[in-house]
């Protein structure tokens, strides 16, 4: 037997998972256990931050100790990134590149891009190897390179023998974007686009100038619908290039990783924005104009790409992961495509994912196991018995009742417009809440305002909210594509019916689009309640958002629900195992 815990630990989004004979076994982000967003912060000094929370869950579930560990890998590579970054602080000071020059003094000591910095970022990731044996573990240490990892979280769960694998994200060691094969136990790197060229960061920087942060990628997806997307086309030509080899970006215009908006600025001629924006903000439109004209240009960029690993390839299945393809409008794009004829989206495909991802390549590519790939449905987080909850809810002293039926009962509840929090089973593994770990509503109704005000999740009164619909039902309200993949996960948003629009009113994105997930019997708690719910009412599909308040991560816990539940006054009831908490 082969034991194999994988780890991310060298940016955010830290996560563990570990796998025996090439079956995972659990997997969870740190975030979901010490309630950090993205389970830490970036920087040079923070490579040794070990997300031993979810090491220790995941030996747990394994029943296991730090020494019963065969093989220990890290989903980043330490040497690689020191090789490939050091030359840039010297190179630049000898640039004629007035900009070059310039851009280096905005460079704090001890920051990414610097000597001092990246000596820094490799002294604390090589710090993790003896960490770990001061906590007992025995096993070797292994490093994979980080798109690797991307590449591999998609390839082997999908359980295609060959495919093309394309890799997207801010950046890795080096590079933003990956172009590699997968045939049998192994991973061929073909192409790859280099840093400082990267659609993350620029998603990132204009996440950051809308008033979004450094992590409102989402947000900004979901404001691109309100928008008109030649409006700044000419300008967005400016920021990104399609190339033969891939795409460029224009640093000078974007300065990754600073503060400095000037350049963005003065291209749009549009302040950045530092309030919080909502539909009745002075300058919504304009924002949502240029969040409409970076979404067509990435679908663009990547549409090309995804043309380069066609024809680089000449596979037929398709898989992707990296952060970029979290984008469910691009996504789609793809699949509508018809370049390939199957193809798999890694449910965790931000970096949470290379957790999984190393352990998996190590256990194929490396030790040379040819076991059959396994298809997972990503439910391999913690999960609490009864007697466990009843616990917490005595704890709590709120009002509750054990019921036989939990899913009827509730399916009653949504059919008279209670808005309820559904915690049941195992945590999903990846950002988006599959059932689990959810906050439901009736989708017959525009119960999206409900969800997004400040007594429940107080976001942005413009984001969506997710249909999860029955398998076998969803060709009755959206326009989808014969591949299911990407639609079990919420991976790719899908056109509503034009005899649905309206009708039910819950659903439709201002672009008549839908986020959807399909629901399956391998969830059965879930799939019961959309099942008892379409009895009731004659709809197949209820609203799904993921159960947390503002800037927290998703429950975890059953003591992290009742929290959740006491703070978001909005929310009816909470059903928590076989139990109905009534506010």
């Amino acid at each position: 037997m082969t034991i194999i815990l994988g780890i991310n630990h060298a940016f955010h989004e830290s996560s563990a998972a570990i796998i025996k004979n090439g079956k995972i076994i659990a997997a969870v982000a740190e975030e979901r256990l010490n309630r950090k967003k993205k389970g830490k912060e970036i920087r040079p000094e923070d490579g040794d931050k070990i997300p031993f929370n979810s090491i220790e869950f995941c030996l747990e579930k394994a029943k296991i100790g730090y020494k019963d560990v065969d093989y220990w890998v890290s989903s980043f590579d330490p040497d690689l990134r020191l090789k490939k970054n050091l030359h840039w602080e010297e190179q630049d000071k000898k640039s004629k590149n007035k900009f070059i020059k310039d851009y280096r003094k905005l460079y704090t000591d001890k920051s990414f891009g610097t000597v001092s910095g990246e000596v820094l970022f490799y002294e604390s990731l090589m710090k993790v190897p003896k960490i770990l044996k001061s906590k007992g573990a025995k096993g070797k240490f292994h490093w994979v390179q980080h798109h690797l990892s991307h590449a591999a979280s998609a390839y082997y769960p999908s359980g295609f023998e060959t495919a093309a694998i394309l890799v997207a994200d801010a950046g890795g060691e080096y590079e933003s974007a990956w172009i590699s094969k997968g045939k049998g136990d192994k991973i061929k790197k073909i192409h790859s686009v280099k840093i400082p060229n990267s659609l993350g960061f620029l998603w990132i920087k204009i996440s950051q100038f809308c008033g979004f942060g450094y992590y409102g990628a989402g947000k900004l997806m979901g404001l691109a619908a309100y928008g008109n997307p030649k409006r700044f086309e000419k300008e967005m030509n400016e920021l990104v290039q399609i190339k033969n080899n891939g795409f460029s970006t224009n640093e000078e215009r974007i300065i990754t990783a600073t503060n400095i908006f000037g350049g963005i600025e003065d291209l749009f001629k549009i302040k950045c924005n530092k309030e919080r924006l909502d539909i009745n903000h002075s300058k919504f439109q304009d924002y949502a104009d240029i969040a409409a004209t970076l979404q067509d240009k990435t679908d663009c960029v990547l549409l090309e790409l995804t043309k380069q690993v066609k024809k680089l390839t000449k596979y037929k299945r398709l898989c992707l992961a990296g952060g970029i393809f979290l984008n469910c409008i691009s996504n789609q794009k793809i699949i509508d495509s018809g370049l390939f004829d199957d193809i798999y989206i890694s449910p965790a495909a931000t970096d949470d994912g290379t957790a999984v991802g190393a352990a998996l390549y190590f256990y194929h590519s490396i030790l040379g196991n040819h076991t059959k790939k396994l298809v997972y449905d990503w439910f391999t987080g913690p999960d609490y018995s009864n007697e466990e909850i009843e616990v917490i809810l005595s704890k709590a002293k709120v009002k509750y009742k054990k019921i036989d039926a939990i899913h009827r009962e509730v399916a009653k509840l949504l059919q008279r417009d209670m808005i309820i929090a559904w915690f049941q089973g195992k945590a999903e593994f990846g950002p988006r809440a599959l059932g689990n770990r959810s906050i439901l509503a009736n989708p017959k109704y525009p119960n999206r305002d409900r969800l997004n005000a400040p007594d429940i999740k107080d976001r942005e009164d413009f984001r969506p909210v997710c249909p999860s619909v029955l398998d076998g039902e969803a060709q009755r309200y959206f326009n989808i594509n014969s591949f299911k993949q990407p639609y079990y996960f919420m991976l790719a948003a899908v056109p509503v019916r034009e005899e649905i629009i309206g009708v039910i009113r819950g659903i439709e994105h201002p672009d008549n689009t839908s986020r959807i997930q399909i629901v399956r019997k391998t969830n059965i708690k879930f799939y019961n309640l959309i099942k008892k719910f379409r009895d009731f009412t004659g709809i197949g599909m209820i609203l799904n958002t993921s159960f947390n308040s503002r800037e927290e991560p998703i429950v975890n816990s059953p003591l992290d629900a009742v929290n959740t539940f006491s703070k978001c006054k909005g929310i009816d009831y909470l059903a928590i195992g076989d139990f109905l908490v009534k506010r």
